[in-house]
């Protein structure tokens, strides 16, 4: 719905800021944290029927000083480990990506590192022979964003893509194979937009920056 949409914008805004060191409470005419919180329904972040705004919105309020301790992190946190399908995913590589680094700053909950294993194991085994992830396991060819999240998840492991290699591929080697001479991850046929995004999420994945790392934090 569009009401989801622009609850899980409101975390995403909240990334940009805090990675450009801004305070999300203060540093601009909207307080998104208040936003944030005030989305919560039944327990947890947003739309009751989406676990991708419980996703940014953990990520974002761990970072702007709310405690493991807190009942909006305990709940919201349950409600996402209570998506996890049998496999060990969130519905494909990407969000069982990003999943792994918003548990990482909660792994302290009951829960949490187990079902951090079953994710890891579900990246381990759709990875492809070129080193990338697919969006979805049943697509054709590896994605570069997928890939790219997929790394963050590596580091918020405590991984390095070496400890990720495939027929002697690391999903670096993939990433390289894509760039173009002007430096962007996707062909030029791609469009700007699109290759402003992969190129964008290319470059903490290969310093090795989860998005818990490159966030600065803020006093609740």
């Amino acid at each position: 719905s569009g009401i989801a949409v622009s609850r899980s914008f409101t975390s995403r805004r909240a990334l940009a800021l805090m990675a450009l060191e801004v305070n999300p409470y203060t540093g601009t005419a909207t307080n998104y944290i208040q936003g944030i919180v005030s989305s919560t329904t039944e327990g947890q972040i947003g739309d009751p029927q989406l676990y991708n705004d419980d996703i940014f919105g953990l990520i974002v309020l761990r970072r702007a000083g709310y405690e493991t301790s807190e009942q909006i992190i305990v709940s919201s946190t349950a409600f996402l480990l209570s998506q996890q399908a049998n496999d060990g995913s969130w519905g494909g590589s990407d969000l069982t990506a990003a999943a792994i680094q918003a548990l990482a700053l909660t792994a302290n909950l009951d829960g949490v590192s187990a079902a951090m294993i079953k994710a890891k194991n579900y990246l381990r085994a759709t990875q492809r022979n070129d080193g990338g992830w697919p969006l979805i396991v049943n697509d054709a060819a590896s994605n570069a964003d997928s890939t790219a999240w997929a790394m963050q998840a590596a580091a918020a492991l405590g991984e390095s893509e070496q400890q990720w290699v495939k027929n002697e591929q690391t999903p670096g080697d993939y990433l390289f194979a894509r760039q173009q001479s002007d430096g962007g991850v996707r062909p030029v046929s791609d469009g700007a937009d699109n290759r402003i995004w992969s190129t964008a999420y290319a470059i903490p994945a290969q310093l090795g920056k989860s998005w818990g790392t490159i966030l600065a934090s803020f006093t609740k």
